[in-house]
């Protein structure tokens, strides 16, 4: 709650890493990302969370690209805002990573300037 974020984006495939964040209830929007249907459905009682179907990703770099076009496009964050991901590395392992993340700014030809925020 100290943090200036926007939201807190969970990935999840079992939907416990959104629970364990929902019970913390955080300030912000807990949007919670998933490929399964069926977990999808279940995060809709969440408390404060707000699920989204999400296709499978391959690595953290497809992850945090997929973030950072649902942020900008479907929940209307801009460039510069900042959240905070959390999820499990490798992906589907148990969560080991939060992420403090800035959405970046559009370059010239309309692309993502890609940059890290964190050292792991």
């Amino acid at each position: 709650d100290e943090l200036e974020v926007k939201a807190v984006v969970v990935f999840t495939n079992s939907g416990s890493t959104a629970r364990r964040v929902m019970m913390m209830r955080p300030s912000k929007e807990i949007i919670a990302c998933t490929p399964r249907m069926e977990i999808l459905q279940r995060m809709a009682l969440y408390w404060g969370t707000t699920p989204v179907y999400i296709p499978e990703k391959e690595s953290f770099h497809d992850i945090v690209e997929a973030v950072e076009r649902l942020l900008t496009e479907e929940r209307h964050c801009a460039p510069g805002d900042e959240v905070i991901i959390v999820m499990g590395l490798p992906i589907g392992d148990e969560t080991n990573l939060i992420k403090f993340h800035r959405l970046p700014s559009p370059d010239a030809n309309g692309e993502s300037e890609w940059e890290w925020t964190s050292k792991w």
